[in-house]
């Protein structure tokens, strides 16, 4: 959070939703935020604020124009389904891995057309130009801006779906090709990549990775059920991804770490939330405006129950026969009215993060200036038709489907195109992070 004006040390900076103090996780719960981190809570503090406004964060001095209040992570993230077959990122922190190259053959993987049908590109002198390394390097270390032009090519996050779907290999790739270098989770069956070895160890040793992926190897019936939830999730829902990230957050946190079932279920739940069937939705809202009846609503709602209380099985099935130890107490995570929140949280509060790509933002910028050093390249990319199939693929477009102006480019937006939707705070499915 940033001051935007001057702010004394009465002001609140940030209100929380108000729960009903019935609802609300205990105090000691969410001041513990502060007093295990007292670096990041330095300028502010947690308040419980008069007139029924629910806690706030409130500051302790008088703080500037532009000044940082406070600078968090997530308790858990993940980088959306889409934005990850199109930006290869790192699983633990999210930043940008590979080189253009790569990032053109992975979005590619998703159409019809590999790279080597267009071998003017693969044969440019500066497909693999030091600055577009240098960009992909960077990457990450200050965040990026979010885009909305079309360069064609897909944006980069720092965190959404399923975090199994990687670069495909074993170990590290080295840094022979330029760009992030890139390190592989060395099972067999996750694929998924890393921007160096300290994230991937510290993924394999603690977190969510530790029990979705090591775990997990341990039981190929597990595996399977794994399996099924996530192809469950894609078609349903990807929210429900997310929340096995927060499940595998809490379990690894209670097995491997000293936090009680009851503490996580606290930190996961605390925040505004009401059960995700029970959220108005689109027939809610077309009933408001006359359309429909309520029994369209009641179905809507039954329908809604139903595939979350399919997925909450399969994930069931996927993670709890790993920690039946009565001792540890986890099946209370996998009641229906926990996940139910869990998942209804999301949709309240959820915050999504967009970052345009550097490469896409580096190439529009060529292509709109005939004088740029990386001009020819860009200039390259859009006669030999890949620019074109680039914003195709993109675009989610099949052949046929009217077509893309590839000259219809907008100078003052600077990015890659848009698809659309999700971290939301209530989600949607766009090229983005979805965090908690």
């Amino acid at each position: 959070q940033v001051s935007t004006s001057p702010v004394s040390s009465s002001d609140c900076i940030v209100v929380d939703m108000a729960l009903p103090s019935s609802r609300r996780p205990p105090l000691d719960v969410v001041k513990s935020w502060a007093e295990e981190d007292r670096a990041r809570f330095g300028q502010a503090e947690v308040r419980e604020l008069a007139g029924n406004r629910g806690r706030g964060l409130i500051s302790r001095q008088m703080l500037g124009v532009g000044e940082v209040v406070i600078r968090d992570r997530p308790l858990v993230a993940m980088q959306h389904t889409f934005s990850q077959r199109l930006s290869p990122c790192c699983l633990c922190c999210f930043r940008m891995i590979g080189n253009l190259e790569e990032h053109l053959r992975r979005i590619l993987s998703n159409g019809g057309r590999p790279l080597e049908a267009f071998p003017s590109v693969l044969g440019h002198t500066h497909l693999h130009h030091p600055q577009l390394d240098a960009l992909v390097a960077a990457a990450g270390e200050g965040g990026g801006s979010s885009c909305s032009s079309d360069s064609g090519i897909g944006s980069s996050s720092s965190s959404s779906a399923d975090p199994h779907v990687g670069c495909s290999g074993r170990g590290s790739t080295g840094d022979t090709s330029g760009g992030k270098q890139k390190f592989v989770c060395p099972m067999r069956f996750c694929g998924a990549a890393f921007c160096s070895s300290e994230c991937r160890e510290q993924a394999l040793s603690k977190g969510p990775h530790r029990v979705l992926c090591l775990d997990l190897s341990l039981d190929s019936r597990r595996r399977e059920s794994w399996s099924s939830f996530c192809a469950h999730a894609r078609t349903h829902h990807e929210n429900f991804l997310l929340a096995a990230e927060a499940y595998a957050w809490a379990i690894s946190s209670v097995v491997y770490g000293d936090l009680t079932v009851e503490h996580a279920r606290e930190e996961l739940l605390a925040l505004q939330n009401e059960p995700w069937h029970e959220l108005p939705d689109a027939r809610s809202h077309l009933l408001s405006r006359g359309i429909g009846s309520e029994a369209s609503r009641e179905d809507g709602q039954e329908k809604r129950l139903r595939i979350m209380q399919e997925s909450l099985m399969l994930l069931t099935d996927a993670l709890l026969p790993g920690y039946s130890d009565p001792s540890l107490g986890l099946a209370s995570l996998f009641e229906e009215d926990f996940f139910a929140r869990l998942l209804g949280q999301f949709d309240l509060v959820n915050v999504s993060i967009e970052f345009g790509n550097p490469l896409g933002i580096r190439l529009q910028r060529a292509l709109a200036n005939p004088s740029d050093e990386l001009s020819s390249l860009a200039e390259t990319f859009r006669t030999s038709g890949l620019l074109h199939e680039l914003r195709r693929v993109v675009a989610c477009m099949q052949e046929g489907d009217a077509d893309i102006d590839d000259d219809d480019d907008d100078d003052e937006s600077e990015g890659y195109y848009p698809h659309g939707s999700d971290d939301h705070v209530v989600e949607d499915d766009g090229y983005e992070d979805q965090e908690l």
